[in-house]
């Protein structure tokens, strides 16, 4: 059987896109209708867990100085950013941070734990000074949260379901309210 140069483009592109994106799969259905989530830009080394994890029982105070849980968020993902005031990674990532909670505050909680010891006294200047205006003030001067999560290293930030299980992360700064980082936030959302 003979075919002319365009059907042979087709055949072989068709064979390319189903060894990249598997049985069954078509390059137009990723995120979701494939079962992973999209992995791009800034969020290429986010890694999904193969299972919701339940999230250890950590203490958080908020910046009214109140202690709450994990299990307080409840009822709508999370993503929960370990981050401090003295590291650069972090500090360029909170920008984007309160951009995505302005965005979509009403379909996502972000949390940005700061692990300053000097607590509120470190990050309610920081906040002031950088314009920070849709984060909460979430506090952990201990570090018991990085040590019950297995934090190596700032930033590190996890997504949440709205179970409050822990779904994945990423290890490092990402641009939160790029296109590529609200492609998988709103992966996880619209699985709620």
């Amino acid at each position: 059987m003979w075919i002319g140069a365009a059907g042979l483009i087709a055949l072989v592109a068709s064979r390319m896109v189903r060894q990249i994106t598997g049985p069954g799969r078509t390059a137009a259905t990723p995120g979701r209708d494939a079962g992973t989530p999209p992995l791009a830009g800034s969020v290429a080394n986010f890694t999904p867990f193969d299972s919701p994890r339940p999230a250890p029982q950590i203490a958080i105070i908020g910046g009214d100085g109140a202690s709450l849980g994990l299990d307080a968020l409840k009822g709508r993902p999370v993503l929960l950013n370990l981050w401090a005031t003295w590291c650069v990674p972090c500090v360029r990532e909170m920008a984007s941070l309160d951009r995505l909670q302005e965005s979509l505050g009403a379909s996502l909680q972000v949390v940005a734990l700061s692990e300053d010891a000097a607590g509120a006294k470190a990050v309610q200047p920081f906040f002031k000074e950088k314009g920070i205006s849709h984060l909460g003030i979430y506090l952990d001067p201990s570090g018991s949260a990085a040590a019950a999560l297995k934090v190596e290293g700032l930033p590190t930030t996890f997504m949440l379901d709205a179970g409050g299980r822990l779904v994945g992360r990423l290890v490092g700064p990402a641009e939160w309210d790029s296109p590529e980082a609200l492609n998988l936030i709103r992966w996880y959302v619209q699985a709620e």
